[in-house]
Formats: C-alpha cells, structure tokens, sequence
C-alpha cells in the first residue's frame, strides 16, 4: 500500500512540474546561440524551445525562415512544408513564396509548389487587410502596406 502511495505521489509531481510554465529565455542569448548552431536538428530543438518559453517574440519568424530555408536548400520540400505548417502562427507569406520557388526551379513535387504558393497568396492577402493589426511599432501605416503589397506581388508571380 506504502508503495502504491509513493507511486502514486511521484506521478503526482512529475505532472505538476510538467505543467509549471517556463521562465522566458533571454531573447538575444538565444538568437546568438541559434546563429551559431550549424547542427539542423539543434537550431530546431532551440526554436522549439524558445517558441515555448517566448510565444510573442518578434525573433521568431526569422529563426522559422532560417530553418525552412535550410530544408529547401536541402530539397527536402515536404520537411520544409511540414514544418512550416506546424509552426504556421509564426509564418509570413514570404516563407511560403520562397518554399514554392524552390520547388518550381527544381521541377519537382510542383502539386506542394502550387499548394505552397496559394496558401502563401491567403496569407499575404489576410495580411494586407489586416495591416493596422500586423503593423510594427517602427512603421508607418504607408511603409507597412507597401510592404505588404509587395510581399502579395511577389507570391503572386
């Protein structure tokens, strides 16, 4: 009985642990280590790890293009497509437009390409019609919406 009751204690705190949020990480720290992580499966496990420590931080959509990128530089079009999909709150229209152009200039799996490309199309059009809500504190609303303009130019080439 004993037994069963410090089982029973030790799950216990495992799972309170477990659900103990994490402290946020220091932004800068972390993007230094993350540059400098050559290891692919690393600069993930730090991605993933930051995303959950610092949800809204503004570094985010660049790690996740590094590591898009990284996998279509590779070819590995369906990890990098994955991937993004996974992480799809942290993905811009430019990440979709590049995946896709890399498919389209490799000729192959072009059904992901167009896939990639329309889903980058909604995006940067749901992103133009929200642009006070996506706006950075550091631009205008002018210098916002060209650029959103040119990133739903760019995916629709």
């Amino acid at each position: 009985m004993l037994k069963n009751i410090i089982s029973f204690l030790f799950l216990v705190a495992v799972f309170l642990v477990s659900c103990t949020p994490k402290e946020p990480q220091d932004e800068s720290a972390v993007l230094d280590d993350f540059r400098a992580e050559e290891n692919l499966e690393k600069k993930i496990e730090i991605f993933e790890n930051f995303s959950e420590t610092n949800p809204k931080s503004k570094y985010l959509q660049s790690m996740l293009s590094r590591i898009v990128r990284t996998f279509s530089k590779d070819k590995e079009f369906v990890k990098a497509a994955d991937y993004l999909k996974n992480n799809s709150e942290f993905a811009t229209s430019n990440m979709y437009n590049s995946i896709a152009w890399s498919i389209f200039e490799s000729k192959e799996n072009l059904e992901l390409g167009s896939g990639l490309a329309k889903a980058g199309t909604e995006l940067a059009r749901k992103e133009l019609a929200n642009i006070e809500e996506t706006k950075p504190d550091k631009a205008t609303i002018e210098e916002w919406e060209d650029s959103k303009k040119s990133s739903l130019a760019m995916i629709l080439d």
